[in-house]
């Protein structure tokens, strides 16, 4: 595959290399679901976490460490261990936590935010705004997956696997398994997200 073949599927699919406008930030997630029973908590333990999660906001406005706090008190096991970090584009979270999210300056701190999930409190580190990644970022990846794809197209064409298959003088048996088709030629990869 020549830089000329990646650099003309590159410029036939340009929208595929299309990043949207991301945020970069954290929050701290105290939930609201009884972890055992996947219920609600009683008023009475909602009002807690509640009194939890200002405390903590208060915590943060004042300068304290948010990756620190997170670390200590987030009940986000997927972001707990990075200091509540996550970077994603619109329509990755659930609607109120995205719109707390997109709506905040850099460097501050949200309202408390309540999802079916619990209170969050977020900080926003970054807006990234929306891009076209660069031919560049991504020539390799296109390369691997226009070779890939080359190499499905010739075999399907030269019949070679079915060659092997005849030659192994092997019979599937199972009726489910003689329907599976050979694998299709995919399309090579677009831009890894961030």
């Amino acid at each position: 595959i020549t830089d000329d073949a990646v650099k003309k599927y590159y410029d036939e699919n340009s929208a595929r290399f299309e990043q949207p406008e991301q945020v970069r930030a954290s929050h701290i997630l105290i939930g609201t679901m009884d972890t055992l029973t996947g219920g609600d908590l009683s008023d009475e333990q909602k009002q807690a976490k509640r009194k939890q999660i200002d405390d903590l906001r208060k915590r943060a406005v004042a300068g304290e460490d948010f990756a620190k706090l997170a670390k200590e008190f987030s009940e986000d096991p997927g972001s707990k261990d990075v200091g509540g970090e996550y970077t994603f584009g619109r329509g990755r979270m659930v609607p109120e936590f995205e719109a707390a999210a997109f709506s905040l300056n850099t460097n501050q701190v949200s309202d408390v935010v309540t999802t079916a999930y619990g209170y969050h409190i977020i900080k926003l580190s970054e807006k990234i705004p929306s891009r076209v990644v660069p031919l560049a970022e991504v020539s390799d990846d296109l390369k691997e997956g226009l070779k890939s794809q080359e190499l499905q197209k010739q075999l399907r064409e030269t019949g070679y696997l079915e060659k092997l298959q005849k030659e192994a003088n092997y019979e599937v048996l199972d009726e489910k398994l003689k329907k599976i088709e050979l694998p299709k030629p995919t399309e090579p990869k677009a831009a890894a997200q961030p």
